[in-house]
């Protein structure tokens, strides 16, 4: 499984992240990724390519709300 997260602020990546590998010890799974994005524009480059199967999203970016990224992603599949 490939996880996008998306997130302006570090620390908010790190404790989303953490919540994510948690979850995936908990119900022990193994097959999965995440990767952070700092950037809107940046995270939709890579869905572009190779899309993600979790997408989470901070809404207050700058640059490109999160609720804007949900319908880009939208528009493009």
């Amino acid at each position: 499984m490939r996880i996008a997260i998306c997130d302006d602020k570090a620390e908010q990546i790190e404790i989303i992240a953490s919540a994510v590998k948690a979850y995936f010890l908990e119900t022990q799974r193994q097959n999965y990724e995440v990767t952070s994005f700092s950037k809107s524009f940046d995270f939709l480059d890579e869905q572009e390519k190779n899309p993600f199967d979790l997408v989470l999203l901070d809404i207050c970016m700058p640059g490109m709300l999160g609720t804007d990224v949900a319908k880009e992603i939208r528009k493009r599949k």
